[in-house]
């Protein structure tokens, strides 16, 4: 077997776990705005230093972002509608069923699958930026 077996369920959730907590943190980071000292005035290069470091937390920050949805579009069409409906725009789980015509058990079905093949695709795109933190399968 060329892959660690995969525990879908946990995964799932786990990737959950990323869209409600770091991912509405990274956004926020990304979309900070950083202000620039006024014309005249003298900046230390500590004050230089930490706005550099903000600039980069910043990019690092947008980039992530970027990988996100780099990973839900390389998902296949139900499970990218179900992502970007449930994490992009926050729809409630029933908001969600209903959009896509889906009963509770089988929403939860594709979620399942949608949350896994977002895994396996982030991993790929977000590791040059996370290194192992990209991975969010909980293996078996």
């Amino acid at each position: 077997m060329i892959f660690d077996e995969v525990d879908q369920k946990k995964t799932a959730d786990k990737v959950d776990t990323f869209f409600k907590k770091d991912y509405e943190r990274l956004k926020v980071m990304a979309s900070v705005s950083i202000g620039s000292s006024s014309y005249g005035e003298r900046v230390s290069e500590s004050k230089l230093n930490g706005q550099e470091e903000r600039y980069t937390r910043k990019a690092w920050a947008s980039q992530i972002v970027e990988a996100v949805q780099t990973a839900i579009n390389s998902c296949d069409e139900r499970c990218k509608n179900l992502l970007e409906l449930r994490y992009l725009k926050n729809y409630a789980v029933w908001q969600v069923a209903q959009n896509i015509g889906y009963s509770d058990s089988m929403y939860h079905q594709l979620r399942r699958k949608a949350c896994n093949q977002f895994a396996d695709a982030f991993e790929v795109v977000a590791e040059p930026l996370l290194g192992d933190d990209s991975d969010l399968h909980v293996y078996k």
